[in-house]
């Protein structure tokens, strides 16, 4: 820059002096100021800028991944309730697959399944044809809610309604697993959308048996879907496998739920982008989409399946212009600002110039700093102290980064949160229903207490599981199983615990319900126990069928606040399983019992009468020698038979073309086949000693069979026997003709007997009269002998 004396010589040698403020020197004092000002206009709106497409991105950022959190969140949320019913069908199928139930039973059981479950509308257990009972082709029983809330019924089995081709009974069938239904519309029934869980059940060969169900009004899973908020006009909607739209938000647009295709509405000429992404929704993708939805708006939209194999997909769609409103406004705070401190900048500048400047350098560093990677970090706040705006809006980035952090933070606590108790519920209901199962295939009272113990630590992880019985008297609750060391030494020295009397089992015991003891070491009713010294918690459960008590399930824990009643609300369903388990295992016992008894006393009778059968008649033989066959009556056995009939055992020959087979009925021997090959055939097979041996056992059935034959015949033969001479005796009333006719009629009967019928005086042993025949002789000496 030239100097004033070099200017003035320039213009008087070149061109004549100019006027103005360009053509004469310029004072560092104003070219400062406004360099400065410039300079400095240019770096606020420059950081303001950057500040703006900072919190832009984010927000941005922070908005994708809670709107993707949120919409996993909701279809977690959409899963658990559909479990949750889930287990009510699994329930009852487990009921029709251990209980023998008659129609009012079955009734009932499907009443309590809907008495005890508001969220079902409605439950069957649908039968195979013939399998309740031998003349019924069709059988399911149906009770549902009327709009009142009253249960009604209907039965579902009849040739108008032919349930075997609906989908809610053949998928169950097919896949052998329970599955939940697409959504329908009950036309004729409840003429609402549902959809209906299905859980088949078996007989204890394996063998098909039916499904048990439990309707679910789609409404409940449309509310959710309805209910949900995403910003304040942003809308949720969950598309069906097909791109239908099974729900949507106020707020989504005018659509008729369950007839409307998204994929159509996706033509839309105002959308963009939004196809592809009902593409990925139905392909049961998850992700992120920047989209314009078909009212042409402009959205972010996560979008998650629902799973459980329904093909659902559940979306959210957030309005991008409400999440850029605030930064809009603080793009237009920030201008307001940037104006305000240029004036006073201009006015004070020679004197906090360089006071401005750093400020400004520390503060678009701190802005720099502020990124979405960053913002569950704590940043230092930027020390600015000029008492002016540009303090103020440090103050104000460092509000904003503190309530973002804060609401980040509390967003991730809620739904970790969320997401850990409904994981620990569907955890927990998968465990009960899982040892419920297993529990039904015991049939020895022993082994169900025992591996019930091991079954419930295998799937909890409880420090102690002890099973009490009450005694006969009902005076006691004896352990009678457990996991743990204690418990083992406890069940050896015979534990037991007086009912209503000691510990929460007692109390449990006697009042029928369950009871828990966060700290026992503080609770009334607990003991110290020695050989279970790290319980904390402890909570006992009754065991209760037909509204008869069983004893308790005890359930014991090291931590100290382990139990909460929605645990034992859970576990109750465990423990109803076990008192249901272990009552027919006490049937189950008591039958085999009874069964044995029978067939014990039955083989004594049978081996008896062939032991008599055998002693009273003649050795029978026969040899058949084709193409003849003889009867022989020798005394003298083959030794091969006789040990055969000896040792009860199959005996080949030493020539390997002879083999002695044992018949034998009831486990006795009563007489043997003799099988011979000729000379030049080759050896006995296993595949024919087989056959030789089952030719045995139809042999030993149908001798079993002729002897029931014979002594039925016998047995009916005297019964006519004694009626033929009862009736012939009570057509007589004279004295002597009915002594004559009963000695007649029983020396006939008898054949070679003698008969003698003598009338004695009760007081000096007088005979008054007698009669005496042979069985041979006619009647003409009967009546001689008579005169």
């Amino acid at each position: 820059m030239l100097t004033r004396s070099a200017k003035t010589s320039a213009r008087s040698l070149t061109m004549p002096p100019k006027r103005g403020l360009f053509g004469r020197r310029v004072s560092l004092r104003i070219k400062l100021p406004m360099v400065v000002i410039f300079l400095l206009l240019f770096a606020l709106f420059a950081s303001s800028y950057l500040s703006i497409q900072a919190a832009k991105t984010a927000l941005t950022d922070t908005l994708k991944n809670e709107l993707i959190a949120q919409t996993a969140s909701k279809a977690e949320l959409i899963r658990s309730n559909l479990i949750w019913t889930k287990t009510s069908a699994v329930d009852l199928a487990a009921s029709a697959e251990v209980g023998n139930y008659d129609e009012e039973s079955i009734k009932k059981a499907i009443r309590n399944t809907l008495s005890h479950n508001e969220q079902i509308f409605g439950s069957t257990i649908a039968y195979e044809p013939f399998e309740f009972q031998a003349n019924a082709y069709y059988w399911s029983p149906y009770y549902s809610r009327t709009p009142g809330g009253e249960l009604q019924f209907t039965q579902l089995g009849n040739p108008e309604y032919n349930y075997f081709g609906w989908e809610w009974y053949t998928l169950p069938k097919e896949k052998n697993t329970p599955v939940l239904s697409p959504p329908y519309f009950d036309a004729g029934g409840g003429e609402i959308w549902m959809v209906t869980w299905s859980a088949p059940f078996y007989d204890d060969a394996g063998k098909f048996r039916g499904v048990a169900t439990a309707d679910i009004a789609f409404s409940q899973t449309q509310n959710i879907v309805n209910q949900i908020t995403v910003g304040k006009s942003g809308y949720a909607f969950l598309l069906s496998p097909e791109g239908v739209i099974l729900g949507i938000g106020e707020n989504g647009g005018e659509y008729q739920t369950m007839v409307d295709s998204m994929i159509a509405a996706a033509q839309s000429p105002k959308s963009s982008g939004w196809a592809s992404m009902v593409s990925s929704m139905i392909k049961g993708n998850s992700g992120f989409a920047e989209t314009i939805d078909p009212q042409g708006r402009s959205m972010f939209v996560a979008y998650s399946p629902i799973g459980l194999e329904t093909g659902w997909s559940l979306g959210l769609a957030f309005p991008q212009a409400e999440l850029f409103q605030s930064a809009l406004q603080l793009q237009n705070t920030l201008g307001i600002y940037t104006a305000i401190v240029a004036v006073i900048i201009g006015a004070f500048l020679f004197v906090y110039t360089l006071s401005i400047t750093e400020p400004l350098r520390r503060l678009t560093f701190y802005v720099n700093r502020f990124s979405s990677d960053k913002i569950t970090r704590n940043i230092e706040p930027v020390q600015i102290h000029t008492r002016d705006e540009l303090e103020d809006l440090s103050n104000a980035f460092h509000n904003i980064t503190s309530d973002l952090q804060n609401t980040f933070s509390n967003f991730e606590e809620r739904i970790a949160e969320r997401t850990r108790e409904t994981e620990r519920r569907s955890i927990l209901l998968k465990a009960v229903a899982d040892v419920g199962k297993a529990i039904t295939s015991f049939r020895d009272l022993s082994e169900l207490l025992q591996q019930t113990t091991y079954l419930i630590n295998d799937n909890f992880g409880y420090y102690h599981i002890g099973i009490f019985l009450l005694d006969e008297h009902k005076e006691y609750a004896v352990l009678s199983a457990a996991n743990s060391e204690g418990g083992r030494r406890m069940l050896e020295r015979g534990h037991q615990l007086k009912v209503g009397e000691t510990g929460i089992v007692g109390y449990v015991t006697q009042n029928a319900k369950a009871r828990i003891a966060l700290d026992v070491g503080k609770d009334a009713v607990y003991f110290d126990n020695p050989d279970l010294p790290e319980t904390r918690s402890e909570m006992a459960l009754p065991l209760i069928v037909s509204g008869q008590i069983l004893g308790a399930l005890d359930v014991q824990s090291t931590e100290p606040q382990a139990f909460s009643d929605e645990d034992s609300a859970t576990l109750q369903i465990l423990a109803e399983q076990l008192a249901v388990a272990i009552q027919n295992a006490n049937l189950f016992n008591e039958t085999e019992k009874a069964l044995e008894a029978s067939r014990a006393a039955y083989s004594e009778l049978s081996r008896e009468a062939w032991s008599k059968i055998l002693r009273n008649q003649p050795r029978i033989g026969f040899i058949a020698t084709p193409p003849t066959t003889t009867r022989t009556h020798s005394e003298v056995v083959e030794p091969s038979i006789a040990k055969a009939f000896d040792t009860g055992d199959i005996i080949i020959g030493n020539d390997n073309l002879t083999i002695s087979i044992p018949v034998k009925v009831r486990g006795q021997t009563i007489g043997a086949i003799r099988l011979k090959k000729a000379e030049i055939a080759e050896a006995w097979t296993q595949e024919e000693i087989n056959l030789a041996i089952a030719l045995s056992d139809q042999v030993s059935g149908a001798l079993e069979s002729a002897r029931l034959y014979r002594e039925s015949q016998q047995t009916g033969a005297r019964e006519a026997l004694v009626s033929d001479i009862s009736s012939r005796i009570s057509a007589i009333s004279n004295t002597d003709a009915i002594l004559r006719e009963t000695v007649q009629e029983l020396g006939q009967a008898l054949g070679d007997a003698s008969v003698t019928f003598q009338l004695l005086n009760q007081f000096n042993g007088q005979k008054q009269a007698e009669i005496q025949i042979k069985g041979n002789e006619p009647p003409g000496e009967i009546r001689k002998a008579r005169e």
